[in-house]
């Protein structure tokens, strides 16, 4: 009996031996699928913050239009700035801040530091999940969006003593499903929350020179003036335009 328990431990002993080149063999595959798996990882996370990220800007768009019904059906201004009798400008705010009343965020319009203690929804709203700016801290959050801003575009900037100034009213754009009202713009870490610098864009080089690879293909998600949301190579939007003069959709112009 002892016999048979000996023989039975030397084999048990001998199937668990593995040589130094089984060793390697296995460490090789592993590595091998490691190669595999983050890139595709990385695909998926990437996939995500698009989806992320379109969904923040589908909210932006209900929040649009719910201040165009009760401004006159006009969405609101990109941003403002107004010239004291002192000479001096002051800040009226940007198209963002404007919008937080009906994003559930309990914050006057026009504020840019009135959402403490919600910072951290407020970030969630107004950012795409993959920006690495450094911009959240209690009075200043990033803003990783832009709305569509300059002469023939649906944003209106207005940097004079003329006062408020709301953008275009829906009912004078020609194709809203087919004109742009905001955009990705991230990677600016004085793209603030409420603060007139960066709320507009008027160019796809001043959107492409902030990470560009936040998604898949060098695209960035649109909102639309009907309220959908595409993700789009830039050269997709930019009809006979160019990068520094885009048309096509990103125009009130119908033929461009």
């Amino acid at each position: 009996m002892m016999m048979m328990k000996s023989i039975s431990f030397r084999r048990w002993s001998t199937l668990r031996a593995f040589t130094l080149t089984e060793v390697l063999v296995v460490v090789a595959i592993l590595a091998t699928l490691l190669v595999l798996f983050f890139p595709a990882l990385g695909l998926v996370t990437q996939r995500a913050g698009t989806s992320e990220s379109a969904a923040n800007l589908r909210q932006i768009g209900v929040a649009m239009h719910a201040f165009a019904g009760e401004h006159a059906s006009a969405f609101p201004p990109t941003a403002i700035q107004t010239q004291t009798e002192q000479g001096t400008w002051e800040n009226l705010g940007s198209w963002d801040g404007y919008l937080l009343p009906y994003l559930g965020v309990d914050a006057p319009s026009q504020a840019h530091d009135a959402y403490f203690g919600q910072v951290s929804r407020v970030a969630e709203l107004f950012s795409h999940p993959r920006d690495e700016s450094e911009v959240i801290t209690p009075l200043r959050v990033r803003r990783g969006y832009a709305m569509i801003s300059g002469d023939g575009f649906v944003g209106k900037a207005t940097w004079s003593g003329m006062g408020w100034h709301p953008s275009a009213r829906i009912g004078a754009i020609p194709n809203p499903a087919g004109t742009i009202l905001a955009a990705e713009f991230p990677g600016l870490d004085n793209n603030v929350i409420g603060r007139t610098g960066n709320a507009g864009m008027r160019n796809v080089t001043r959107q492409q020179e902030h990470q560009a690879e936040l998604n898949p293909g060098g695209k960035f998600n649109y909102l639309f003036c009907d309220g959908h949301v595409e993700l789009l190579h830039p050269d997709e939007t930019i009809g006979s335009g160019s990068y520094d003069k885009p048309e096509g959709m990103w125009t009130l112009d119908p033929n461009d």
